[in-house]
């Protein structure tokens, strides 16, 4: 098994010193996909005062291999009647 890094950005910088040995890279994406929906349920209350969660993905030598990001955008008419 081939260890992954999973790295978050949310306001700060929380990098994963331990990572998580997966078999696969389709294993590692899930689980990026996985760490970002449990950010975002469990952060929905703060989300918006930072609408921004990155979570990158690395290998054991530290190559990048990929970034999953989420943005929130809030409408200039959220409170508005048409």
């Amino acid at each position: 098994m081939k260890r992954y890094f999973f790295h978050i950005s949310y306001g700060d910088e929380f990098p994963d010193r331990e990572g998580t040995s997966l078999p696969d890279l389709k294993s590692a994406r899930r689980n990026a996909m996985e760490l970002l929906g449990r950010m975002l349920v469990d952060e929905s209350d703060s989300f918006w005062d930072k609408p921004n969660i990155l979570v990158t993905v690395a290998d054991a030598d530290g190559l990048v291999l990929w970034t999953v990001e989420t943005i929130g955008l809030a409408s200039t008419a959220v409170g508005k009647r048409a």
